[in-house]
């Protein structure tokens, strides 16, 4: 009986740690894979921001992909911004993503 309960504790304490550690992966497309569409990494952080849900998303970029912003990123009060990309390597193809401000609103 002593046994089942250490385990039912065990467990109780145990899972709970599990369910909130869990975060979505959104994979955003960059600009050339996209056709040359500007804010892909500023729709799909604003998606999250609308939908509650940015503190537990986790956006991965692609290696050598270039991020073209369409606007500044803003996070709202207690949440938090996570971006990732693969570690890079030593071609091209596996460089560290790019996220450049976008030129076609740049002031001339």
């Amino acid at each position: 009986m002593k046994y089942f309960f250490t385990l039912l504790l065990f467990v109780t304490m145990i899972i709970p740690g599990f369910l909130y550690a869990q975060k979505d992966t959104v994979d955003v497309p960059d600009f050339v894979s996209t056709g040359g569409t500007e804010g892909t990494l500023n729709d799909a952080i604003a998606t999250a921001i609308t939908g509650g849900t940015l503190s537990n998303t986790v956006f991965r970029l692609s290696p050598y992909g270039l991020y073209v912003l369409s606007g500044t990123i803003n996070t709202p009060s207690g949440s938090t911004l996570e971006i990732i990309a693969a570690p890079p390597g030593n071609t091209q193809e596996t460089a560290p993503p790019m996220i450049a401000w976008t030129a076609s609103t740049a002031p001339s």
